[in-house]
């Protein structure tokens, strides 16, 4: 049955970018439910890559999070000696701290409850924030739309993340460091900064002070997920402070100081990797 189904899905809609094969469980409890568990994952993977070769399957990518959307801080990305596109998966909607699919009518304390709009921002840092590609999933309701309060919620999102980076305010400032150290402020993923070592630091100096409240980093991932720690300081008139540290940056890491902002003249970064890290994206950005 599952075979004939994905046939007709894989075949009769033009590209398919995912396929999506939930209910997969891991080893232990597989391994727990003995002759009961039939899961031909592999089989289901091989019929997909066969009919559509260009779909992401469960062998793509790594499920992070327990459906909330919220990503360990300081995840690798690295399995079984290569890295993996890591997916958060979560829903619109809650009900007593978890995330549900089920659409309800929600007149008045129906429910479960709409993510606020300041939920809806919180996710965005700990999903796509922490290197993951975020999957914000909405529930049709019984005519088989969306409903319009889940979609402004979205809309609303996409908003928000449109106004807030639109202006990368580090791209006023000299940086020096070695190989091409402005590569990182041209707004090409493709092209990055990388030391001849395994330590480097970037210094960034701006004509005149600049504000924010958001730093993006983002790793050369096409290079390999190289970096294992970093730190940025920032001046503030008097001596260097220390803004945020960590060790994983992988495809994107964004930091958002919660209260207050920074003003400044100054940033240096520090890196470290096994091998020379390479990094394609520094930003500075004030929330909108």
């Amino acid at each position: 049955f599952v075979d004939n189904q994905l046939k007709e899905l894989l075949t009769n809609y033009g590209e398919i970018a995912q396929v999506w094969l939930d209910g997969y469980l891991p080893k232990d409890v597989r391994k727990s439910m003995g002759k009961r568990y039939k899961f031909p994952l592999k089989r289901w993977v091989d019929l997909v890559k066969k009919l559509q070769p260009n779909a992401i399957t469960p062998y793509d990518t790594m499920l992070l999070g327990h459906e909330n959307g919220i990503v360990p801080n300081n995840t690798s990305y690295i399995q079984s000696g290569r890295w993996r596109a890591a997916e958060a998966v979560t829903t619109t909607r809650y009900f007593m701290g978890k995330y549900t699919a089920f659409w309800f009518p929600m007149k008045g304390l129906s429910l479960p409850f709409l993510r606020s709009k300041r939920r809806m921002r919180n996710l965005y840092y700990t999903s796509v924030g922490r290197g993951a590609v975020l999957l914000l999933n909405i529930s049709p309701n019984r005519k088989g739309l969306f409903p319009k309060l889940d979609s402004d919620r979205v809309l609303y999102l996409g908003d928000y993340i449109r106004k807030t980076f639109k202006t990368n305010l580090a791209r006023t400032a000299h940086v020096s460091g070695e190989h091409a150290p402005r590569n990182v402020l041209d707004g090409n993923d493709n092209t990055y900064w990388s030391p001849q070592s395994r330590k480097g630091i970037l210094t960034f100096k701006f004509p005149k002070s600049v504000t924010f409240d958001i730093v993006m980093l983002k790793e050369a991932i096409h290079e390999g997920q190289k970096i294992k720690s970093y730190k940025i300081e920032y001046h503030n008139g008097w001596k260097w402070k220390i803004l945020t540290k960590g060790t994983v940056i992988g495809l994107k890491r964004l930091y958002r100081k919660r209260f207050g902002k920074v003003r400044t003249k100054k940033i240096r970064l520090y890196l470290e990797g096994d091998t020379p890290p390479s990094l394609s994206h520094f930003g500075l950005y004030v929330e909108k």
